[in-house]
């Protein structure tokens, strides 16, 4: 997040509440807009984090596999952790995603509204915006998120099916294995409850 924009934002914010001689709907429309930019700035930084989660417990548990797959016994056990891994990204990009969903409906629901009634409500300002929010293309867009959170899902399983096989009968190894099933079946739960989310959301 562009932690710059969010002081300027905060410190015309206070300078337009410190000066009631101001409240005209420019300054208001001009602090609105601020906000709106820090806003979509900090958004922009979420989905990155997103993206990233996503691409590196992917590949992880594909070079970990491949890693087990190998014929030497030593470096087969270390797939175990790949659901682990796989935990850990799924909470990064679950609540990444929450927080890009919490800061749309903000601007859909709060500063939208608030810019469009400084103009008297006879024209959009966040045109693009609302236009996103209300179209039916939009459904689709805000859901590519579950296919992703599904994705690092089935990474897991193919961890744990793969981990299965690298056990070698030890009872350490084999814990550690059934710890993984949990972690793999929590990150299940966290990508039930946000596909829920997104379908209340549209």
């Amino acid at each position: 997040m562009a932690h710059d924009d969010l002081g300027e934002a905060v410190f015309f914010r206070k300078r337009f509440t410190s000066a009631g001689s101001r409240d005209t709907g420019a300054d208001v429309a001009e602090l609105h807009l601020r906000e709106f930019g820090v806003l979509r700035e900090e958004i922009l930084f979420r989905m990155r984090v997103m993206e990233t989660s996503g691409a590196a417990a992917i590949s992880s548990t594909l070079t970990l596999s491949a890693i087990a797959l190998t014929d030497s016994a030593t470096l087969a056990p270390i797939i175990l952790v790949a659901p682990f891994l796989g935990t850990f990204f799924m909470l990064v990009y679950t609540s990444q995603a929450r927080a890009v969903r919490t800061l749309g409906s903000y601007i859909r629901d709060v500063l939208a509204p608030a810019l469009d009634s400084i103009g008297g409500g006879e024209q959009r300002v966040l045109g693009w915006e609302q236009y996103l929010a209300g179209a039916q293309r939009w459904h689709t867009v805000k859901r590519l998120d579950e296919p992703t959170g599904l994705a690092i899902v089935l990474a897991q399983v193919l961890s744990i099916v793969v981990g299965f096989q690298n056990r070698a009968d030890e009872p350490m190894n084999t814990a550690i294995w059934w710890f993984g099933v949990v972690a793999t079946c929590l990150s299940l739960y966290w990508w039930v409850q946000l596909s829920r989310s997104s379908r209340r959301a549209s």
